[in-house]
């Protein structure tokens, strides 16, 4: 008879481990999370406040998931993008990074650079420590050959050393690299 008699209401939860893999993820203060949804402006702010992301942004289209994205890369940062929807994919094209989660749809798992198999969203701090260990590990084999490299050179364009000299440091300091690179496998497989 044209009067309310029940509301039903509902609302998706934040996953469980969200607020602690953004805890994570900030430590050291590196990172800063950015959540990017679809969704309206309310429920948005309010599962950024439970999980403890900086900024948020709601009502967003695809296309606009993707220009926030490129605005960040504009100011000079580093865009990792997490997403695993239809809606996600552009984003995850234009980012640095993009990653998705095992269960995303097809063309979220096809556009990500990276996809986390297994353990879901509790996995990403894990990937993001790989990674980071990773890029440790290029910059000092990076050191170890650029270093003794200039100084050979130095010490070759004063003829202080001669060529067979300069080239037997240019080997060996590769040879070095190359086995402080595979040193964690090596001492991997002895576990």
């Amino acid at each position: 008879d044209d009067q309310i008699v029940g509301v039903i209401g509902y609302a998706d939860e934040p996953r469980k481990e969200s607020a602690r893999v953004v805890e994570e993820l900030k430590q050291g203060g590196r990172r800063r999370i950015v959540l990017m949804s679809g969704d309206a402006r309310e429920p948005v702010e309010g599962t950024a406040r439970a999980v403890g992301v900086d900024d948020a942004y709601a009502e967003l289209l695809p296309e606009d998931k993707a220009h926030r994205v490129r605005e960040i890369q504009k100011n000079g940062h580093v865009v990792a993008m997490v997403g695993d929807g239809i809606n996600d994919a552009p984003a995850l094209a234009v980012a640095d990074v993009g990653i998705s989660l095992d269960g995303g749809t097809d063309v979220a798992l096809e556009t990500a650079d990276v996809v986390l198999l297994e353990g879901g969203l509790q996995k990403l701090p894990d990937a993001f420590r790989v990674a980071d260990d990773a890029m440790r590990r290029v910059r000092r084999g990076l050191g170890l050959v650029i270093a003794p490299n200039a100084v050979a050179i130095g010490l070759g364009a004063l003829g202080l050393i001669n060529p067979a000299i300069a080239a037997m440091v240019n080997n060996g300091s590769t040879v070095v690299a190359a086995l402080e690179g595979v040193a964690p496998l090596l001492f991997e497989r002895g576990k």
